[in-house]
């Protein structure tokens, strides 16, 4: 059968079945056509529809774009599209004969090809879209003020830690002071009561300070206000100068300190200070998980585009059930004999961050009652391309 015999009941039959409302308008606006959609979703029948006009069957209806877009199609050939969103047109079209699911139309008002005297109006239930639009703007709209309420909870946060920790900075400082001068028997002998009362008080105040500057660099490092003064660094000065400084502690707490040079003089880009912090942690931690009398080496290796720098030392070990938070803040492993555990747990974690903002890497291995070698792993400056301006650039990425 070809198109040419499909006759005026088939053509008809195929509109009725359309999913969506079919509204043809002569030039007086009268109802010619109402198909079945119509019927079922505004519960007016084709009969009833047919000849009114449209303000007749909605009396109530909000038409004056309607009206309009009709007009402008029937007198200057215009297509329109109407949103209910703009217009709440009033239909009273449901999805369920009791009308308590009201639908959301979008109404396209054309000329009839072929006809200067009919307009069509075709309805389509848009509500699940619509629902779906707003659902979306709703998330998008809670997430954006979620990442509003994290901005402002950071920015409250770094404000209360750097006011907080400078406001007790600095009696803190004060008292480190007048009780060091009385430890020094500036204000008269001590008797030895009165000297381990006061050396106890001078050690915790000591510790608090280093956890009010720990927590200042973290807080600077994570919010990007630290300032960085890289250039190229002495691998070999860098190493003799952390071995220097932590050798008097060696001292106190009976460990060796060994520094293995490398063969030959390796320069890294870096800050020298910030690495410097990391190395006297690493070395600090190394000496606190060891037993009196042990060791702890210090060297350095050149490596495939970087040089790493390891702290090795004859330890307890880290176990497995602690490997995968040890760079977490506040996080401390326990000593085996009590002897130096005191510490802030901010240390392996600033650690972290200065050698992430060197492009660089900090691991470890560790062999539980044999000893544990922390590393870092610092790109050489011949390998950079330094861009004073932004200096963290990321040129390579390190295998461990």
């Amino acid at each position: 059968m070809t198109c040419n015999n499909f006759n005026t009941e088939i053509y008809e039959s195929m509109i009725a079945q359309i999913a969506h409302g079919i509204v043809l308008l002569d030039s007086n606006m009268q109802i010619q056509y109402w198909n079945r959609w119509m019927e079922q979703k505004s519960g007016i029948t084709q009969k009833d529809a047919t000849g009114k006009l449209l303000k007749e069957v909605y009396p109530n209806a909000n038409l004056l774009r309607i009206d309009k877009a009709i007009t402008d199609a029937l007198e200057k050939g215009h297509s329109s599209s109407l949103s209910q969103s703009f217009s709440n047109f009033n239909l009273n079209l449901s999805s369920n004969a009791k009308k308590t699911l009201t639908i959301i139309p979008q109404i396209y008002v054309s000329p009839l090809k072929g006809s200067d005297e009919l307009c069509l109006l075709q309805i389509t239930d848009v509500t699940a879209a619509v629902t779906k639009e707003c659902m979306l703007k709703s998330i998008a709209n809670e997430a954006q003020q979620g990442r509003q309420a994290a901005e402002n909870l950071s920015q409250l946060k770094s404000s209360f830690v750097a006011t907080v920790s400078h406001e007790l900075r600095t009696p803190l400082t004060s008292m480190i002071g007048s009780l060091g001068l009385i430890k020094g028997n500036v204000a008269g002998d001590l008797n030895n009561a009165q000297a381990k009362l006061i050396d106890v008080a001078h050690k915790n105040s000591e510790l608090l300070l280093n956890l009010i500057n720990s927590i200042l660099d973290l807080e600077k490092i994570e919010s990007g206000t630290i300032e960085f003064d890289f250039r190229d660094i002495s691998i070999t000065n860098l190493l003799e100068q952390a071995a220097s400084g932590i050798a008097g502690y060696g001292e106190q707490v009976n460990i060796n300190f060994k520094l293995k040079s490398p063969d030959e003089d390796l320069y890294v880009y870096g800050d020298y200070e910030k690495l410097m912090q990391v190395l006297n942690n690493l070395l600090s931690n190394a000496a606190k998980f060891s037993q009196p009398g042990q060791s702890v080496t210090i060297f350095a290796q050149a490596r495939n585009h970087y040089v790493r720098i390891g702290i090795e030392d004859q330890g307890q070990g880290i176990p497995d059930s602690f490997k995968a938070t040890i760079y977490d803040k506040f996080t401390q492993l326990d000593s085996r004999d009590n002897r130096n555990t005191s510490g802030t747990g901010l240390g392996l974690a600033i650690a972290k961050l200065i050698t992430d903002k060197h492009n660089g890497k900090i691991d470890f291995h560790s062999v539980v009652g044999k000893g544990t070698t922390f590393y870092i792993d610092i790109p050489t400056s011949s390998e950079l391309d330094v861009d004073n301006s932004n200096p963290q650039l990321n040129k390579h990425q390190f295998a461990g």
